[in-house]
């Protein structure tokens, strides 16, 4: 359907534009709008605009469809629009651009020059409702600017002829920011992603908007995945390695988009220029991603965790009747993960509807799964891949039951310090049992709790 002409000027030559405005041949346009675009493209309608370039009234040059700066190109209904397919390589876009706004209802704001053009700063809305404000010379964006995307997030920096270049930040909806070099509009060169509480998660290089050469992924718990990636920017090759939250202690060897698929221990010597010097120690068994299920708590229970096993260590409790407690081996600082806790991945209502007596060494990963380490697991003997169910509780721990994303257990909770611990120094943690539980008279919890419960906050009223 044709919905409007009009006309520009730029240096004294005529353009015509005319705008259709359809659907995809073959494709509804309710199902276009169901499709989510990438941010910095227009939702549908599509629309192509044509232009004559005339030089005199009565003779047309050239005959040229454009697709215009983040409008689509599509095969629209009309013939014409199938039949004008080629491009002008001096095509005055400014002017078509201008026309195009013009003809949606989204003209510039404030400044035009004298061709009806954004010049000065300005504020363009674009018919997916994405915004930029920023400087404008002539039709084109020069200066510092930035864009409101539809979905959130937003890119700013500064713009030459048009183009973003040098240093921009775009902020993802979530609040992820990501700090980058760009040329001609496209991230290549040194990038750095923080989340949105602040922390860095990503530092590298990006090449053609992908990542490139060695990367380094950071995890909010302190371990970190770093790398050359392949072409399509992921922790996929044969020298991909974890760095656990030490900054030295590593598994080094074949990983598949972050996954470890086998590795050996080894340990990070140095970092140059972000390239990191790993030792493989001899002799080291091969470890693999190796996440639990609802029936199979690990392929080898007994390879313990490199990590752990320098840091803690199981013998009898100090605390009367807890039988066998977890220990520090070494003197730690105050937010040290210690140890790991992993075991079969159960559901809530699967532990609600059974007997305390076998929810002794249950702990809550989220919302939908519970981490168990049932019988016979729970002794050493048959298994010693991880030790944090070993830790006692107290309801004045010198540890916390913090997320963890592990190389070979997956996604588990991890026990980490609160406060400087000494060496040979029993670790606890609090159970976290709820006390007020709706439509009950007391705590929802094994009653040898309910008893240590009542004699700590007796205590406490002294």
């Amino acid at each position: 359907m044709l919905v409007h002409a009009e006309k520009g000027k730029l240096q004294e030559e005529e353009v015509t534009v005319v705008v259709y405005v359809g659907s995809r041949a073959g494709v509804e346009s309710s199902e276009l709008e169901q499709e989510g675009p990438s941010p910095g493209q227009y939702t549908p309608p599509f629309v192509l605009a044509f232009y004559e370039w005339r030089t005199n009234p009565s003779r047309v040059l050239k005959l040229r469809h454009t697709p215009l700066e983040g409008i689509p190109d599509g095969n629209l209904g009309a013939q014409r629009c199938k039949s004008a397919t080629c491009r002008h390589p001096e095509a005055p876009r400014s002017v078509v651009r201008l026309c195009l706004l013009r003809l949606l209802n989204r003209a510039p704001s404030r400044h035009l020059d004298d061709d009806g053009l954004p010049h000065g700063f300005c504020t363009v809305t674009y018919s997916s409702t994405d915004r930029f404000e920023g400087n404008f010379v002539h039709g084109e964006k020069n200066g510092r600017g930035k864009f409101f995307f539809f979905d959130g997030s937003t890119l700013e920096g500064y713009y030459v002829d048009d183009a973003l270049q040098g240093q921009g930040i775009y902020t993802y909806e979530d609040g992820v920011v990501l700090h980058g070099t760009y040329v001609d509009g496209e991230l290549n060169g040194p990038a750095q992603e923080y989340d949105s509480d602040g922390r860095l998660i990503f530092k590298g290089q990006y090449k053609d908007n992908i990542r490139h050469g060695v990367c380094w992924i950071y995890y909010p718990d302190g371990g970190s995945l770093v790398g050359e990636v392949n072409e399509e920017g992921e922790m996929t090759g044969e020298k991909i390695a974890y760095v656990y939250p030490d900054g030295k202690t590593a598994y080094s060897g074949r990983f598949i988009d972050g996954e470890m698929i086998e590795a050996k221990l080894a340990t990070l010597t140095s970092v140059e220029d972000g390239k990191p010097q790993f030792e493989v120690v001899p002799g080291s068994p091969v470890y693999s991603f190796d996440k639990s299920t609802s029936s199979c708590i690990s392929t080898n229970a007994l390879l313990p965790d490199p990590y752990e096993s320098e840091r803690v260590y199981v013998d009898v409790s100090l605390i009367s009747s807890a039988g066998e407690g977890l220990f520090s081996k070494i003197a730690a600082e105050a937010s040290t993960v210690m140890s790991f806790y992993n075991g079969v991945r159960i559901t809530h209502q699967e532990v609600d509807s059974r007997d305390w007596s076998l929810n002794g060494n249950t702990i809550s990963l989220d919302d939908e799964t519970v981490i168990d380490v049932p019988e016979p697991y729970n002794h050493a003997a048959k298994y010693c891949a991880s030790l944090g169910h070993k830790a006692n509780h107290s309801f004045t721990p010198n540890c916390i039951y913090d997320p963890f994303v592990h190389p070979r257990f997956g996604p588990i909770k991890c026990i980490r310090t609160i406060r400087a611990v000494e060496k040979d120094e029993e670790l606890t943690v609090a159970y976290g049992y709820d006390h007020n539980p709706v439509g009950q008279n007391g705590p929802e919890a094994p009653e040898w709790y309910q008893l240590e419960l009542k004699a700590f906050q007796a205590a406490q009223q002294k």
